[in-house]
């Protein structure tokens, strides 16, 4: 499996940076050598950059972790706030199970301090005058929470939510190499095999 980077490099033109060009590194995967990283250069006439990945780091595979539950009041018609994140009530819906429970679903309308918006659902199943919470994530707007109880005199609901932690963002470490005066040990390379087969047909026309 190879995994491509586009990388691109910028300079620095009338104090702004402008792209100078891309490069495009890459890591092979496989079952014999693990992780190979192939790298990329860039070739000028008096240098050339050799760069290649040291390392990895991506978050697109991973499963995302939530912290501790803390507890969340909310009464009908009401609203709340836990760690910047707004909590509206929206309703609650029921219905009967096969098994003859009563199946509750209570949705908040939650509004993120980024303020993308979405509703929440969280279900709590009525069996044999027993609640039994269950517990639920969205991963739309990084969280998860269970409703435990309801207090029908004071129309007050229960519920335990915890957040998302933080993900760390994609990044990778690059090492970048400067060769200088490079294309001179290729000229050298080319005289020396010029120089070899000259030196050969030297040998084999005083032979004859």
């Amino acid at each position: 499996v190879n995994i491509f980077y586009r990388v691109k490099y910028l300079e620095e033109v009338g104090g702004e940076l402008k792209e100078a060009f891309t490069l495009k590194p890459f890591i092979q995967t496989n079952s014999t050598f693990g992780r190979v990283a192939e790298p990329d250069t860039r070739h000028y006439l008096t240098h050339d950059l050799y760069t290649h990945i040291t390392s990895a780091i991506s978050d697109t595979a991973t499963q995302k972790e939530f912290q501790q539950f803390v507890p969340l009041r909310i009464k009908k018609d009401g609203e709340a706030q836990l760690e910047g994140i707004k909590f509206k009530y929206e309703g609650v819906s029921s219905f009967k199970t096969a098994e003859g429970a009563d199946s509750l679903v209570l949705q908040l309308a939650v509004t993120l301090s980024s303020g993308k918006k979405g509703i929440a659902d969280f279900p709590l199943v009525i069996f044999k005058n027993r609640l039994y919470p269950i517990p639920k994530s969205t991963p739309s707007l990084d969280l998860a929470g269970e409703w435990v109880k309801a207090d029908p005199k004071t129309e007050e609901f229960e519920l335990y939510i915890s957040l998302a932690k933080p993900s760390m963002k994609d990044f990778i470490v690059l090492k970048a190499i400067n060769f200088p005066l490079i294309n001179l040990l290729w000229l050298g390379c080319l005289v020396m095999i010029l120089g070899t087969f000259l030196a050969i047909f030297q040998r084999i026309k005083k032979t004859k």
